[in-house]
């Protein structure tokens, strides 16, 4: 979006411009949708996986600029820029979106089953018992965790599972878009279709940005990421994204497997 001699910036766009960005996007990421759907049906798993990948890639952008033409200022971030050409990160927010999506899928499950089993509900609420307490919080939280570690390794190699299935490869012997094998396909097109359902949420309808409630919510998340300081956070992470010791996906690994490791301890003391 940038040109030399002081043309237009990312940083630059206006809101109209972003919503209009963002349609493209999407319109783009169908188009990868539907070039891998055909190519899984003449069986070239290896390039519908990438196909795939390129979906993704092109909905994250579409929902960072949907969101800025709602008002949000996630392009003005320093280093937001890269969301354009680094298609690294584009699978961080991929990652962060999926955790999204998880999280959004408990909280469902939990009002569903508050509504299925209120007594129930109410008796581990009012519940004084610390001992029960903590074995529900720990029954919840490690097998969340060790999902969310999937979600880190799966995306921290998303970028090598683009161009396996582009080009070929020499590692531990000669490696081709033609191994890739339907059943990887499969498990790679059921995550991408997660993050599509639960984007598309904010693009087509399933969260009306004119209804009042969520209007409110809206603004009000908009002051929080400026009194809170969320957009320099942001930026602030965006440079350890593709640093030399691994990167930001390592570092959360690093820290979510401590922690697991601790609540697997406390969990053997029980």
């Amino acid at each position: 979006m940038s040109k030399k001699g002081g043309g237009r910036t990312f940083a630059s766009l206006s809101d109209q411009e972003c919503a209009d960005f963002s349609k493209e996007a999407i319109q783009n990421a169908e188009h990868w949708y539907e070039r891998a759907i055909s190519s899984s049906e003449n069986q070239q798993y290896g390039f519908a996986s990438s196909c795939m990948i390129f979906c993704m890639e092109e909905t994250m952008k579409a929902l960072i600029l949907h969101m800025d033409a709602q008002g949000f200022r996630f392009r003005q971030v320093k280093g937001m820029s890269k969301l354009l050409k680094d298609h690294n990160l584009r699978y961080f927010f991929g990652f962060v979106t999926s955790v999204m999506n998880i999280a959004h899928k408990d909280i469902g499950h939990f009002i569903m089953k508050i509504k299925e089993y209120p007594e129930e509900a109410i008796k581990v609420m009012e519940t004084k018992d610390e001992g029960e307490i903590q074995r529900i919080a720990l029954g919840y939280f490690i097998p969340k965790i060790k999902l969310v570690l999937k979600e880190v390794d799966w995306f921290s190699k998303a970028d090598i599972l683009r161009q396996s299935g582009m080009y070929t490869d020499f590692k531990d012997g000669i490696q081709t878009p033609q191994k890739i094998s339907e059943q990887d396909y499969i498990e790679l097109k059921e995550r991408i279709d997660n993050l599509r359902q639960f984007s598309g949420k904010f693009f087509n309808g399933g969260y009306d940005i004119n209804d009042p409630e969520n209007r409110e919510t809206i603004e009000k998340t908009k002051q929080q990421f400026l009194d809170e300081g969320w957009y320099e956070k942001i930026g602030n992470l965006i440079p350890k994204i593709n640093n030399k010791n691994g990167g930001l996906f390592q570092k959360i690994k690093d820290v979510l497997s401590e922690i697991l490791g601790d609540l697997k301890d406390e969990n053997d003391h029980q």
